[in-house]
C-alpha cells in the first residue's frame, strides 16, 4: 500500500539576488524602472536625486496602498497586464518582473518605499542583510494616517550606496529607455529637467497594422547630419528604448547615409 505525500518546493533567497543583478547588469537600470512605474501610477513629475551614498526617486502618482505594495513586491505579478492601460491618463503601461527590487539589493544596503495613498501612508523598509538572514519572507509594512502636508504619490530612496554611480550615465540612460516625449511627463535630475532630444527635418509618420499588432512611430529626415549622432531605425515598445540599427538598408543606399 502506497502513501502519498507532498514536498515543500522552496527558494533560497541569495537566488532572487544573483537573478536581479543578472536580468539588470547595469544599476542605473532600477531607476529607469522606477521612473517607468511612476509612468504607470499617472506621475506627471519625477524627481531623482542622485548623491555618493544614496539615490532617491519620488513621484507625485497615484501612490500605493498596502495592497499595491503588496503587488509591487510580488515577482511576475501580472497586474500591469490585467490592468494594462492607467485610469486618469488611459497611458499604455510598461510591465515589469518585478527582479528589480533585488538588483537594487545589490547597489545599496536599504531600500525603503514611503507611499500615500488616499487616507494613508505607508512606509517599508527593506534591509538586506536582516532579510536575507531571516527564515520569514515577508517585510514589515508601517500605516499611519495621512496629514494635509502629504501628497499622494511615492518615493523610493536606496541607502549606503554599494557602488558609485554616475549623474551623467543615469541621465543618458534615461533619455533612452523612458517616455521623456508623453504628454504631462517630466523628469528631473539633480534639479534638472530631462528632455528627449528633437531632430530638426521632415517628419513622417507611420501607422502599420501587422498580424503581431499595430506599429506606429515617425521617420526623420534630419536636415543636417551633424544633428544625429548616429543613423539607424530606432525601436521602441511602449516608447521605452530597444535598439538602433540600419537593418541592413546601408548595403543598398550606403551613398546617401551619413554617420
Amino acid at each position: 500500500m502506497s502513501q502519498q505525500n507532498t514536498i515543500k518546493v522552496t527558494v533560497d533567497k541569495s537566488h532572487l539576488f544573483t537573478l536581479g543583478e543578472k536580468m539588470y547588469r547595469e544599476s542605473i537600470e532600477f531607476v529607469r524602472e522606477l521612473v517607468n512605474n511612476a509612468y504607470d501610477a499617472d506621475a506627471t513629475d519625477v524627481f531623482i536625486l542622485v548623491s555618493d551614498d544614496k539615490i532617491e526617486v519620488q513621484d507625485n502618482g497615484s501612490g500605493m496602498s498596502d495592497r499595491g505594495l503588496t503587488q509591487f513586491f510580488t515577482i511576475g505579478s501580472e497586474e500591469k497586464r490585467t490592468h494594462g492601460v492607467s485610469p486618469r491618463f488611459g497611458r499604455k503601461r510598461i510591465g515589469q518582473f518585478g527582479i528589480g527590487k533585488f538588483s537594487a539589493l545589490a547597489l545599496a544596503d536599504e531600500f525603503i518605499v514611503k507611499s500615500v495613498k488616499g487616507k494613508y501612508k505607508y512606509t517599508v523598509i527593506f534591509n538586506r542583510c536582516s532579510w536575507k538572514s531571516e527564515e520569514s519572507w515577508e517585510l514589515p509594512i508601517e500605516k499611519q494616517e495621512a496629514t494635509p502636508l502629504d501628497q499622494e504619490g511615492t518615493k523610493i530612496i536606496l541607502n549606503h550606496l554599494t557602488k558609485k554611480v554616475s549623474v551623467a550615465e543615469v541621465e543618458k540612460y534615461l533619455k533612452q529607455s523612458v517616455p521623456l516625449r508623453a504628454k504631462k511627463f517630466n523628469v528631473y535630475l539633480n534639479n534638472k529637467k530631462i528632455t528627449a532630444k528633437t531632430t530638426p527635418g521632415k517628419i513622417i509618420s507611420v501607422n502599420i497594422k501587422t498580424m503581431y499588432g499595430a506599429i506606429t512611430g515617425e521617420i526623420i529626415l534630419a536636415l543636417n547630419a551633424g544633428d544625429v549622432d548616429e543613423s539607424g531605425v530606432e525601436c521602441r515598445v511602449k516608447e521605452v528604448f530597444i535598439k538602433r540599427e540600419m537593418f541592413s538598408m546601408e548595403k543598398k543606399y550606403h551613398h546617401g547615409l551619413r554617420d
